[in-house]
């Protein structure tokens, strides 16, 4: 099949613009757009798993802070703890604190053992992984509109020649017809009518014409990247490449990877019954005067612990079931989720294989018709120079020609989306 220039009047700078196969067309990773998605959604995942596998490690910080009390504020103690001889009840007022306090110190706080780390992050490596599939997806699902539009621009490049042709033909017919009309061999209605049909070929043409620039339009809406000046493969090769197409499997990875990650919410949620050890430790010192002087580091008293503890949940033991009988439900979902997604992949495998062959049977039998509603158009118009049919016969069998041409470019076209989209 010759190659036409397909897309050159549509495209700024086209004597720049590059040629494009249909092979190469599957080969390129999509848009700008669509790439700067897939990196913004992968960045975020691996983002999102280093954020926590960090959040094990220890939480250091710093203090400090400064009082100043302007009442003192007194406590009221037994007088006899400070003076024997005070009498039973007696009590004696007493200031504990200073007009200027102050403190400065570091803390150090990690937990030890927390039996969701592992489960947080095993949900996060899949939360990854799940971010690699569902760029494949979205790269496979642009593919597939990519080479559909690709296949809309040769079909329509196709339906726009064969107008022209018909257009060209025509006109030579009605110029014959005129002449007869002239020679008074004819009537003039017969001219009149082939001026009518003159003009619904005019009209299939200029809708031929629509049909090819939006098609290239949409193709150019798929691949705004590149400047295509000529499409360099035929109908028949994009049928032998999508042929060839082998269904790819990232809805049952996609699925798999879901089922896991139910899984591991469900651990998520019974570990909230496990205890969690932590440990705490600080270093630091307090200030107590009743003048601000900071820099007097005779006025500056130390202070330290370190503490270790665990914490032994108690209610979540009861109020836990609803949650986990939620995540253990949320996970059988997705088993089931998985088989049926299974059997729908293997069912469309299977039509895919019924379309094959089914549609290249069609296409071969529509395809004879063309060339017999051809060989019938040029027959009826010998028969009607010949004077043996009326005009409108041979109009019938140009009609039943462009019906011909055009189921069978249809369903070229539904050929390679059932292949694509079973």
């Amino acid at each position: 099949m010759r190659k036409l220039l397909i897309v050159l009047f549509f495209v700024p700078n086209a004597l720049l613009a590059q040629s494009l196969s249909i092979s190469q067309l599957w080969q390129s990773l999509g848009t700008q757009n669509l790439r700067d998605e897939v990196a913004l959604r992968q960045s975020l995942a691996r983002t999102q798993l280093a954020e926590t596998r960090s959040a094990w490690l220890p939480v250091v910080y710093a203090d400090a802070g400064m009082q100043h009390n302007l009442v003192i504020p007194t406590t009221p103690v037994p007088a006899i703890a400070f003076d024997p001889d005070a009498a039973p009840g007696e009590i004696t007022p007493l200031k504990f604190a200073t007009e200027w306090s102050s403190r400065a110190g570091a803390h150090l706080e990690w937990t030890v053992f927390d039996p969701s780390r592992r489960s947080d992050i095993a949900i996060r490596t899949l939360e990854v992984q799940k971010s690699e599939l569902e760029a494949d997806e979205l790269l496979h699902q642009w593919r597939v509109d990519a080479v559909l539009a690709y296949t809309a621009v040769v079909l329509a490049t196709q339906q726009n020649e064969q107008t022209r042709q018909d257009s060209i033909h025509y006109a030579q017919v009605l110029h014959s017809i005129s002449a007869r009309v002239d020679a008074g061999r004819a009537h003039r209605s017969e001219y009149l009518e082939a001026r009518q049909e003159m003009e619904r070929i005019h009209i299939r043409r200029l809708e031929a014409w629509n049909v090819l620039k939006d098609a290239s339009m949409r193709l150019l809406t798929e691949v705004p990247d590149l400047e295509i000046a000529q499409l360099t493969s035929s109908l028949e090769e994009i049928v032998d490449f999508v042929a060839a197409y082998t269904d790819p499997t990232y809805r049952e990875d996609l699925l798999q990877t879901e089922v896991q990650i139910a899984k591991e919410n469900l651990v998520l949620q019974q570990a909230a019954r496990w205890p969690t050890l932590s440990f705490q430790t600080y270093y630091g010192g307090q200030y107590f005067d009743n003048s601000l002087r900071l820099a007097d580091w005779d006025r500056w008293y130390g202070n330290s612990y370190a503490s270790l503890s665990l914490r032994i949940p108690l209610s979540e033991y009861i109020w836990s079931r609803n949650p986990v009988r939620s995540s253990r439900l949320q996970a059988d979902l997705k088993v089931v989720e998985l088989k049926n997604q299974q059997e729908q992949d293997e069912l469309e495998r299977a039509q895919r294989r019924l379309n094959q062959s089914t549609f290249s049977e069609k296409v071969a039998s529509l395809r004879e018709i063309v060339r017999l509603a051809q060989e019938n158009a040029e027959l009826q118009l010998e028969a009607y120079q010949a004077g043996r049919v009326l005009l409108s016969v041979y109009h019938q069998a140009l009609l039943n020609q462009a019906q011909a041409l055009q189921e069978l470019w249809q369903t070229q076209y539904d050929w390679v989306q059932a292949i694509l989209n079973p």
